[in-house]
């Protein structure tokens, strides 16, 4: 498989699933928790857990404190293409499970993703939810393990990595010599122990935070400048 072209189409992938917002997104993710679910019921759980506790983060925007006349909120979009990467040596059932609950943080988020991975058996597994949800084409690719290093190269805007703190600490040394904006680094490296997953604030690690304010009176903050320009006024 290309890598240039799987990133391609990652990056084109992820604008329409980022602006379609969270509403649109919900019940994709919720047909690809189903999918998991008729193959492996815990995937499907982590999936489902993620899905529940991003929608508390990242559904709505959040009201801020401003100054008369004007409307502020805080709101969350996604970073780009996410990159995820599944050492060899963890082929476990806490390593899959993982991968699928940071996935499903980084899809509610807005996020497209690329997956290197050599498991077979999640591999198969995410082909077929991916399928049944029907997640638009290239929002989530898969590739070989042996991948990441060429995806590293590319302007991948979040990094997740499941195995051994001796391969996180080579990759995380690989980032930090790579030009260009800082790619933020998620590690699991005890997946028994599913720290990450089991993190309510997970979703927080694939996003940005952005503000919106909207001036509802006219120049100058006062309202009376608003009635002068009604026709009932003239």
């Amino acid at each position: 498989m290309n890598q240039v072209t799987v990133f391609a189409d990652a990056q084109q992938a992820w604008p329409s699933w980022n602006l379609a917002g969270f509403s649109a997104r919900q019940p994709k993710l919720l047909a690809f928790h189903q999918g998991l679910k008729k193959q492996q019921y815990e995937l499907a759980e982590v999936c489902l857990y993620q899905l529940e506790q991003s929608a508390a983060v990242v559904a709505k925007p959040q009201p801020l404190v401003g100054p008369t006349g004007e409307s502020n909120e805080l709101y969350t979009a996604a970073r780009g293409v996410a990159l995820f990467v599944v050492d060899p040596s963890s082929s476990t059932l806490a390593s899959q499970q993982s991968l699928i609950g940071m996935l499903t943080a980084a899809l509610a988020a807005g996020n497209s993703a690329i997956i290197c991975s050599d498991d077979l058996a999640l591999n198969q597994v995410l082909v077929s939810a991916i399928k049944q949800a029907e997640l638009p084409l290239h929002l989530v690719q898969i590739a070989a393990f042996d991948d990441y290093a060429c995806h590293l190269a590319w302007d991948i805007r979040s990094l997740t990595m499941i195995g051994s703190p001796i391969l996180v600490q080579k990759i995380n040394r690989q980032l930090a010599a790579k030009a260009g904006p800082i790619v933020h680094l998620i590690a699991e490296t005890e997946p028994v122990a599913l720290h990450q997953v089991n993190d309510p604030m997970l979703v927080l690690n694939y996003i940005t935070e952005r503000t919106r304010t909207i001036n509802i009176t006219a120049v100058g903050g006062n309202a009376h400048l608003l009635a002068l320009g009604n026709d009932a006024h003239r």
